[in-house]
């Protein structure tokens, strides 16, 4: 017998043969395996560097990797209002008797807390001083985050033990009894007063990717799963005893939900924080926080840049209290009132988003002004502005042409809901005044960030005498004569006043601090995107006079008419999030001019930072960038001095 040579077709190998097509098949397979896994790899080497890299690109990454987490909680905030509002919160009572508790501790919380920052985050001024050395200095930058927990934690303990002593044994033989356990339950977020550190750290170290994940936690899961289960059984302990009921077991465990949730923010935040400082090579991570080793420099660094806004805020506080105390017993069933107000409030709340772009550019501002870098400070509040107006306008034009005809299918579905029907007349009141919310905090942040901590108390003492007046006005109007609704007492006054206030802070802005080019960037920055919007609007309105209603006959005659308007009016909110953006809004603001080529790249770093959004920015950034070749002004208005810009991000990267 002879041995043939094997066929070339065949390869011999253990325990019989193999096709060498199954082998390259195999093969090939490794080796996409392979390249797929550095690809991931290179991509996270970018995103880090992209993090760590000085530029706007980080500010607005970080707003637009919350920015579908954000709709898609809003979202889910409707289903709650819908379904869980109706079963748990039957009475706007409830969170009227909340506000009032808060009201009456806010003034004490903020004379403890000593303009550090309230709600367990930091102030602006924390921010500005860890804004300033997160990048240079880290380590420095820690010292401000050990200083701010350890006041938080000892004077949370006073403030506790004193709260509970004066509630028990005074507050308890007042006309104001019935709100004794409220208070209490409202006192016990002041210890340890400081959950929400970690969530503030990131912020300050401008990592919005991680802070992105933990506020979509917090906002959603962590929060809307306590709040259910603190409801269920503050429902069950008043049901269980008449002499308590379910209005005050439910409003007992509502208040204690919004800080128990707290505590897994802190424990996620921790994890999130501890990777961010090894990163930035803290080798000991989160123990270089928790452990207490600040100096005098730092404390009376803190104290004589917040110490003189506490001081002159604490003295309008004290009027500000007692009229609004004067307005909680003057005003006849304010629980209700103030309750009835959730539906709107929570539209407020949309409108009102690009306010987090703001907050996340106050660490950035403060990196740039106080080292020195004017240009590149002229370029994040250039920005900053410029998102707003597209985001802001974008909103509002939305909700004001969408929402009417879905929250009406929202009451008709769940009669419950009819309880709260007589705040809807106050949406656009609301909208108009949360819109303008952001501005209306943006200067006090830039004074505050540019290392100006005064100015800010000038301004309320200046407008103290206006403001009393407007108030005192309008509590003649709504009380005394009854001309006009109770609800305007409750937000116009300090609206006018505000918008007021925020004149003549940009002109002291203007004048002192820093000379922002209004004119230069007034065609990107406010012009091109209004002009969007005004666009938008109309394709929206000849959208639901068309395509809406024919959706809408049709899924009412398949599904029949409650569910079908139900499921027409889901189908909208989705579509405004998702769809409408990209499809009717994206278009317009390039062809408008909002984009040049410096910030159509900037725009694209941001979206590769963008983590759970980045699919869908990805899309909406293709059809931008496809219709921004076709605006042949598209350069003619630059938003900035980008060379300027580009030259001092260098410096301050070789500085770190």
């Amino acid at each position: 017998m002879t041995n043939e040579p094997a066929s070339p077709a065949m390869e011999t190998v253990a325990g019989g043969t193999r096709q060498p097509g199954k082998n390259s098949l195999v093969q090939r397979a490794v080796q996409f395996i392979a390249a797929k896994k550095q690809r991931t790899a290179n991509e996270k080497r970018e995103k880090q560097q992209l993090w760590n890299r000085v530029g706007f690109h980080r500010v607005a990454g970080a707003y637009l990797y919350g920015y579908i987490l954000a709709l898609g909680e809003a979202l889910l905030g409707i289903v709650l209002v819908a379904a869980i509002l109706p079963i748990f919160l039957p009475y706007p009572e409830i969170t009227g008797y909340k506000n009032m508790s808060a009201a009456f501790l806010g003034f004490w919380f903020g004379l403890f807390d000593l303009n550090l920052g309230g709600g367990g985050g930091f102030s602006d001024g924390m921010m500005r001083f860890i804004g300033q050395y997160s990048s240079s200095d880290p380590r420095r930058a820690l010292k401000f985050i050990q200083f701010y927990i350890w006041w938080q934690m000892w004077t949370g303990l006073v403030q506790v033990t004193v709260f509970a002593a004066i509630a028990f044994s005074y507050l308890v033989n007042t006309s104001l009894s019935y709100l004794t356990w409220f208070i209490f339950a409202e006192m016990l977020v002041q210890y340890p007063g400081m959950l929400m550190i970690m969530s503030a750290s990131l912020k300050a170290f401008q990592r919005g990717d991680k802070l992105g994940i933990l506020v979509w936690l917090q906002n959603t899961v962590f929060q809307g799963s306590v709040n259910i289960v603190c409801m269920i059984i503050g429902k069950m302990w008043g049901a269980s005893d008449p002499r308590i009921g379910e209005i005050i077991g439910i409003t007992v465990f509502y208040i204690l939900s919004m800080f128990l949730d707290d505590w897994l923010n802190l424990l996620l935040g921790g994890y999130f924080f501890n990777q961010v400082l090894k990163d930035r090579g803290i080798k000991e991570g989160l123990r270089a926080v928790i452990t207490p080793n600040f100096d005098r420099a730092v404390v009376k660094q803190c104290m004589l840049f917040v110490g003189k806004q506490w001081i002159g805020g604490q003295v309008l506080g004290i009027f500000n209290y007692f009229i609004g105390l004067y307005i909680i017993v003057t005003l006849p069933s304010m629980a209700t009132w103030t309750g009835l107000l959730m539906i709107p409030a929570f539209l407020g709340h949309l409108v009102s988003h690009p306010g987090s772009l703001m907050g996340l550019a106050s660490p950035a501002i403060s990196e740039a002004y106080n080292n020195g870098k004017k240009e590149l400070t002229q370029h994040v509040l250039a920005s900053a502005f410029k998102y707003y107006c597209i985001v802001t306008g974008f909103m509002f034009t939305s909700l004001v042409i969408i929402s009417p005809r879905v929250i009406m299918t929202a009451v008709r579905a769940f009669p419950a809901l009819q309880s709260y029907q007589l705040g809807i007349v106050m949406i656009p009141v609301v909208m108009l005044v949360d819109m303008t919310g952001p501005l209306r905090g943006m200067w006090g942040m830039i004074f505050v960030a540019c290392d100006r901590p005064m100015p800010p108390i000038y301004l309320s003492f200046i407008f103290t005498l206006p403001g009393y007046v407007l108030k005192f006005l309008f509590i003649w109007l709504c009380i005394g004569i009854n001309v006009l609704p109770v609800w305007y007492l409750l937000m116009v006054p300090d609206f006018i006043n505000g918008m007021l206030q925020t004149i003549v802070a940009f002109a002291w802005i203007q004048r002192s601090v820093i000379k922002i080019r209004y004119k230069k960037m007034f065609f990107q920055g406010i012009a091109a995107p209004v002009a969007a919007c005004a666009c938008y609007a109309g394709v929206l309105i000849l959208f639901s006079f068309t395509a809406w209603n024919g959706f809408e006959s049709l899924l009412c005659m398949v599904l029949g008419t409650e569910a079908g308007l139900i499921v027409m009016g889901i189908t909208m909110l989705l579509c405004m999030i998702f769809v409408f953006p990209g499809i009717f809004y994206c278009p317009f603001l390039s062809l408008a001019g909002t984009w040049d080529d410096y910030t159509m790249e900037e725009l694209r770093k941001s979206i590769e930072l963008s983590g759970p959004s980045k699919w869908a920015m990805g899309w909406m950034f293709a059809i931008t960038r496809y219709f921004s070749r076709f605006c042949k002004w598209r350069n003619a208005h630059p938003l900035s001095n980008y060379e300027a810009i580009d030259r001092e991000m260098r410096e301050l990267v070789e500085k770190s």
